[in-house]
C-alpha cells in the first residue's frame, strides 16, 4: 500500500490566484543541491498531497481568516508571511500528478501557460535571481504539475 503523504508548499499572492482561477497546474522550484546531487524530490510524488501556504491574518475579534490573495488591502500592516501560515488555515490543496527534473531555461509555451503567468522570466527572476538561480544561470528544477482538488 503506498502512503499519501501531504507537505506544504509556498506561493504567492499572484500565484494562489492563479491557482483559484484554474490558470496554474504547474510550479518549477530550485533543485537543491544542483546536480550532481541526491534526486529525491522534497516536495512529494505523485500521488501525494500539497496543502498552499499563503499570506494572511487572523481578524482580531472574529478569529476568521483573510487572504492576501483575495485583495483584502484594508489590513496590509497586519499580514503574516505566507511561511508561517499553519496547514489548517490553508484553502488550497493540490494533488500531484507528475514530478520531473530539467534546466530551467527547457521550459516551453506550454509550460509558461501552465505556470498561470504571462511573462515567467520576470517572475522567476523575482523570486530566484537574489537566491542566485536566476533565470540566466539556468539552475535544474523540479516539475510539479498538480490539479487542485480543494
Amino acid at each position: 500500500m503506498i502512503e499519501i503523504k501531504e507537505r506544504g508548499i509556498i506561493f504567492s499572492s499572484e500565484m494562489v490566484r492563479a491557482i483559484l482561477d484554474y490558470r496554474k497546474t504547474e510550479t518549477r522550484r530550485v533543485m537543491k543541491p544542483q546536480p550532481p546531487g541526491v534526486f529525491r524530490c522534497p516536495y512529494g510524488n505523485p500521488g501525494d498531497i500539497l496543502y498552499v501556504r499563503e499570506t494572511f491574518m487572523l481578524g482580531k475579534y472574529s478569529g476568521e481568516i483573510y487572504y492576501k490573495a483575495d485583495n483584502n488591502v484594508r489590513f496590509l500592516p497586519e499580514w503574516k508571511p505566507s511561511i508561517h501560515m499553519p496547514k489548517k488555515f490553508s484553502r488550497i490543496k493540490l494533488k500531484i500528478l507528475k514530478i520531473r527534473s530539467e534546466r530551467l531555461q527547457q521550459i516551453d509555451n506550454l509550460g509558461c501557460i501552465a505556470e498561470g503567468v504571462g511573462k515567467f522570466v520576470l517572475l522567476w527572476d523575482s523570486l530566484n535571481k537574489k537566491r542566485g538561480f536566476g533565470w540566466d544561470v539556468n539552475p535544474f528544477c523540479w516539475v510539479i504539475k498538480f490539479e487542485r482538488i480543494k
